[in-house]
C-alpha cells in the first residue's frame, strides 16, 4: 500500500463513482473527457490493464472530490474482464513520490533519466542530461553512438532499456571520467600482482611435488561429481588463497548442500506446484517462464485443460438469525477445505494434473485431457467422487464451479476466474430445499442463461415505503419475495448482485432522506456495510444480512432519531410556514428543512394528529379571519395577500372551511 496514493472506481452502466475521496454520481465528474478517453483505449493485452503517465509541469493543484485523479502514474483497468464490451473503469494512483525515492536509494554516481512513451521526464537526477537525452532520444533507444559530451571535460557512456509493461524508457550514463580513473587503479594493481607471481615462480617449481598430490585429488573428485575439466579446476583453484584440503572440503559440502536441497524439492512437491499456481491465478507469470517452471516442477499438460473450484456447504442448515450471528462458521470452513486437500484420497487426488489449492474461500483443482469430451466426462467423474468423500468423511455437501475449456497454460487466471463466477451462481442460484444436494454449474451454463427478469421498481418503492414507516415484519416479508423472484428466475450471478445491491441502496437511500447519517443508524457494523455484503453468495446469508443487519437496525435507529427531533422539527414548520405566509407545500417545505416528505408529514400527524395539507389549510383560514376582522381590506385584497390565484378560489376555500362566504363572516362577526 506504501506504493499507492489512491483508487476510482468508475460505472458508466450505473453512472456512479467511488474513490478513496468518496462517492458521487459520474454526472458530477468534472474531467469527463480525459475519463472517457480511457474506456475507449485500444490495448492488445487481453487482460485490459495498461499503463497510464500523465506528467505536467506545473505544480500540482489540490483536486476537488469531483475530479478524478490522473496525473502521475496510474494503472487503469477496464472492466469487467470477462466482457466483451466493458464498461466500468479502475483506476490506481501510483505514489510517485515513493518510486523517485526507490530509484534513488538503488543508484550510484550514475546518471539516470526515465523518459515515458512520449518522451517526457518521469525521473532524472540531471536535468542537463535528460534535456540532452529528449534531444536525441531516437538515436540513444537505436543505440546509433554510445558515448556523449556535455562539457569538454565529461564524457559519458550511454545505456538504455525499455520496459514493454508501463512502455518507459530507462537510461543510465557512465561517467568515462570515472571509469578510467578506476581502470588506472585496476592497471596498477594487475602489474603488482604479476611481480608477485614472477617471485613466487620460482618458489612454486620447488614445491611443486608437494602441490601436485592434493591437486590431483581435488581436480577427480571434482570432475567426477560436478562434471567439469581438469582446466577449469586449475583456473578455479589458482584464485583461492586457502589450502588446497579446505577447497576440497567446502566442494564437498557444496555438492552435499546440493543433494539435500533435491531432496527438499521432492518432498516440498506439492507446496511447490501450489504457489506455481496461487502465481498463475495472480498473473505473476510469463509465458517465456511457464515451460521453464513446469520443466523444473516436472508438470506434464495434456491438450486440453479445466478448472474446477469448490465449495463445502453443511448439510444441516440454520435459520435466518443463527446464520449472522455464527461468527466462526467461515473460520470452520476455511479450516475444512485445507483437511480435505492434505487428506484427498489417492484414488481422487491422482486424476489431477497439479496439487489442489485453497484460494478465495473455494478448493481448486485442475484437470487435463486430450480430448473435450473426455476431459468433460472426467470433471463431471470427479465431482461425483470428491462429493461422496466430503459427504462420508465430512458431513458436507460440495458446490462447484467449472471453467471453460483451455489450451493454452497462460491462460489459467482466466479459467480460474470463470471457475469462481460459476462456484458463485452454483451457491446462490442452486441450493435444493433442504440445502441436502451437492450440485455443479459450468461457467458455459451461466453465460448462455437466458432469462426474463426484470428489476421491480414497485418493490423497491413498497421496501423504502415499509422501512420509513417502520412496519418490520412487512419489510421482512418484501425482502423473502425479492429474493425468491430471483432464485425462481435463476438470475446469473453477476447479474444478480446488481440488483441484490441496488436493493441495499434502495433502503440506505431511506436513512439519507430522513437527513441521517447511515453511521449513526448502523452503529454495531464491525466492517462498512458494502464490504461485508460483498462476501455473502449464499442467499440464506443474504436474506437475514438484509433483516437482521440492516433493516432491523434501521427502522429501530429512525423511531429513536424521529422521536427526539419530533418537537424541533415542529417548531422549524411552524417558522417556515409563518414565513412563508402559508404558500408552501410538502415537498417545499421537507427540501427547505431537509428531511423527506413523508417524515414532516410523519411528525405532523404524530404531534399535532394533523396532516400537513390541513395545518397549511387551518393557518390560512386563522390568517383569513384575522384580516376580515382587523382590517378594512377588500376579499379581493385579502385573496391576494395570502396567495391566491383569483377571488373566487380564495372564497371557495374558505367556505368550504368556515361553512360561509368571507363577505358573510365578516358581517356576522361586526353585528
Amino acid at each position: 500500500m506504501e506504493y499507492i496514493n489512491g483508487y476510482t472506481f468508475v460505472n458508466f452502466n450505473t453512472g456512479w463513482v467511488i474513490s478513496n475521496r468518496g462517492t458521487f454520481l459520474y454526472n458530477e465528474v468534472k474531467n469527463k473527457g480525459e475519463v472517457e478517453t480511457l474506456i475507449e483505449f485500444q490495448e492488445e493485452d487481453l487482460t485490459r490493464c495498461f499503463w497510464l503517465d500523465y506528467i505536467k509541469e506545473e505544480s500540482k493543484k489540490k483536486k476537488v472530490r469531483e475530479e478524478i485523479d490522473l496525473d502521475g502514474v496510474s494503472l487503469v483497468l477496464k472492466l469487467p474482464t470477462i466482457k466483451k464490451d466493458p464498461y466500468a473503469l479502475a483506476i490506481i494512483n501510483i505514489n510517485t513520490d515513493r518510486l523517485k525515492r526507490l530509484v534513488e536509494s538503488e543508484i550510484g554516481e550514475e546518471k539516470v533519466i526515465i523518459l515515458n512513451d512520449d518522451g517526457k521526464v518521469i525521473y532524472t537526477n540531471d536535468d542537463q542530461m535528460a534535456e540532452y537525452c529528449i534531444q536525441h532520444q531516437e538515436e540513444i533507444i537505436n543505440q546509433t553512438f554510445n558515448h556523449k559530451q556535455l562539457k569538454k571535460s565529461d564524457q559519458y557512456i550511454i545505456s538504455n532499456a525499455y520496459s514493454d509493461t508501463i512502455n518507459w524508457n530507462y537510461i543510465v550514463g557512465y561517467d568515462v571520467n570515472m571509469i578510467k580513473e578506476g581502470a588506472s587503479d585496476i592497471l596498477k594493481l594487475v602489474f603488482y600482482l604479476l611481480a608477485m607471481i614472477l617471485v613466487g615462480g620460482g618458489s612454486a617449481i620447488i614445491f611443486a611435488r608437494r602441490i601436485y598430490n592434493p591437486v590431483s585429488k581435488l581436480t577427480q573428485y571434482v570432475e567426477g561429481i560436478l562434471d567439469v575439466n581438469s582446466t577449469e579446476i586449475e583456473e578455479k583453484v589458482a584464485k583461492e588463497d586457502n589450502e588446497f584440503e579446505y577447497l576440497t572440503t567446502s566442494i564437498g559440502n557444496l555438492v552435499d548442500k546440493k543433494t539435500s536441497l533435491e531432496g527438499l524439492i521432492v518432498n516440498q512437491q506439492s507446496q511447490l506446484t501450489e504457489l506455481f499456481q496461487l502465481r498463475l491465478i495472480r498473473g505473476d507469470i510469463r509465458v517465456d517462464q511457464l515451460e521453464i517452471y513446469m520443466k523444473q516442477l516436472s508438470i506434464e499438460k495434456k491438450k486440453y485443460y479445466i478448472i474446477m473450484s469448490v465449495d463445502l456447504m453443511l448439510i444441516k442448515q440454520e435459520n435466518d438469525m443463527e446464520i449472522m450471528q455464527n461468527v466462526m462458521q467461515d473460520a470452520l470452513q476455511d479450516a475444512m477445505r485445507i483437511d480435505v486437500v492434505e487428506n484427498l484420497p489417492k484414488d481422487i487426488s491422482s486424476q489431477l494434473m497439479m496439487h489442489p489449492v485453497c484460494n478465495h474461500r473455494a478448493i481448486s483443482v485442475l484437470l487435463t485431457e486430450d480430448n473435450k469430451e473426455a476431459l468433460e466426462e472426467k470433471s463431471l467423474k470427479f465431482f461425483k467422487q470428491l462429493e461422496k468423500y466430503t459427504r462420508e468423511s465430512y458431513s458436507y455437501i460440495i458446490c462447484a464451479g467449472v471453467s471453460s475449456i483451455f489450451e493454452e497454460m497462460i491462460e489459467y487466471r482466466k479459467a480460474y476466474n470463470q471457475s469462481i463466477e460459476a462456484l458463485k451462481s452454483c451457491r446462490v442460484l442452486n441450493k435444493g430445499e433442504d440445502n441436502k444436494t451437492s450440485d455443479c454449474i459450468f461457467y458455459s451454463d451461466i453465460t448462455n442463461d437466458k432469462h426474463n427478469y426484470i428489476y421491480d421498481i414497485v418493490i423497491e418503492k413498497e421496501i423504502k415505503t415499509a422501512v420509513d414507516k417502520g412496519e418490520q415484519a412487512e419489510a421482512c416479508e418484501i425482502v423473502d419475495r425479492f429474493i425468491n423472484e430471483l432464485i425462481a428466475k435463476k438470475v446469473a450471478h453477476h447479474e444478480c448482485y446488481l440488483y441484490l445491491h441496488r436493493f441495499l441502496v434502495a433502503i440506505l437511500t431511506v436513512v439519507t432522506d430522513a437527513g441521517v447519517s447511515i453511521n449513526e443508524i448502523i452503529k454495531d457494523t464491525e466492517d462498512n456495510i458494502f464490504l461485508g455484503f460483498n462476501q455473502l453468495y449464499d442467499f440464506e446469508k443474504i436474506r437475514a444480512f438484509y433483516k437482521h443487519k440492516l433493516i432491523i437496525p434501521v427502522i429501530e435507529g429512525l423511531n429513536s432519531f424521529r422521536e427526539s427531533k419530533s418537537s424541533e422539527i415542529i417548531d422549524l414548520i411552524e417558522k417556515l410556514v409563518h414565513e412563508r405566509k402559508g404558500d408552501i407545500s410538502l415537498t417545499e417545505c421537507a427540501d427547505e428543512l431537509h428531511y423527506h416528505p413523508t417524515y414532516i408529514w410523519k411528525i405532523m400527524k404524530l404531534e399535532k394528529d394533523i396532516t400537513f395539507t390541513d395545518y397549511i389549510a387551518e393557518y390560512k383560514l386563522q390568517q383569513a379571519k384575522k384580516l376580515l376582522l382587523e382590517t378594512n381590506m377588500t376579499i379581493a385584497d385579502i385573496a391576494k395577500e395570502l396567495n391566491y390565484t383569483n377571488t373566487q378560489n380564495f372564497i371557495r376555500f374558505f367556505s368550504k372551511l368556515e361553512g360561509t362566504t368571507p363577505g358573510k363572516y365578516r358581517k356576522q362577526q361586526e353585528e
